[in-house]
């Protein structure tokens, strides 16, 4: 490659990358459906022409803005099931939980298909939660995927929805650590489920 071509590939990575952190940035802020080409541009300080030249369309690059909110959300995750690792994550990384809620709360599905967890880790999620509702004696009373989204649903929701909490709900400053604590000892206990559930049978 000629440093002529080099510096061609590099100034194209840059600008759009800064596209794409301008759509990120904007998506916090206002819904997909507001979030103009223009818009875009002038926030990542190059011509609008450029969405069209690199992306082919708006749509485009609000695609592969979502997607890399996605899987910035999923590397956050361990592989282990961690509520209170999740729901830390979720407060340290609110700006991404508004952007994620506003685009499921505007229900393009389009946009949506790029929100899913990666298949591996959520079939890995759901069957250490199987486990553990197992080993309780609820494995038949509770669907583990109900449970998984209805958990993810009520952290995304707690951090998403804090200024409705304490306005309308009486949630206090402490609120939000007295949960972690109480998502941390949860934690604890699924762990020391799975490891006996998963070690040698001292029953016989």
């Amino acid at each position: 490659m000629t440093k002529s071509e080099t510096t061609t590939m590099t100034k194209r990575e840059a600008t759009t990358e800064a596209l794409i952190a301008a759509t990120v940035e904007l998506l916090g802020e206002k819904t997909a459906a507001e979030v103009t080409v223009k818009t875009i541009a002038a926030r990542a300080g190059v011509n609008h022409g450029l969405v069209h030249h690199y992306f082919g369309s708006k749509e485009n690059l609000l695609a592969v803005a979502v997607r890399r909110s996605a899987v910035r959300l999923y590397d956050g995750q361990p592989e282990a099931l961690q509520a209170g690792y999740t729901f830390r994550f979720f407060r340290e990384n609110a700006d991404l939980i508004r952007i994620l809620a506003r685009v499921v709360l505007e229900g393009s599905p389009e946009l949506l298909t790029h929100l899913a967890p990666p298949p591996a880790r959520f079939d890995g999620w759901i069957e250490q939660l199987t486990q553990v509702l197992q080993r309780v004696g609820l494995s038949s009373e509770v669907d583990p995927v109900i449970l998984n989204a209805l958990s993810v649903a009520a952290m995304m929701g707690w951090v998403a929805f804090q200024p409705l909490l304490r306005e309308a709900f009486r949630v206090g400053e402490g609120a939000d650590d007295e949960l972690q604590r109480w998502l941390d000892r949860l934690d604890a206990f699924a762990a020391a489920t799975l490891d006996v559930s998963n070690g040698p049978d001292r029953t016989r």
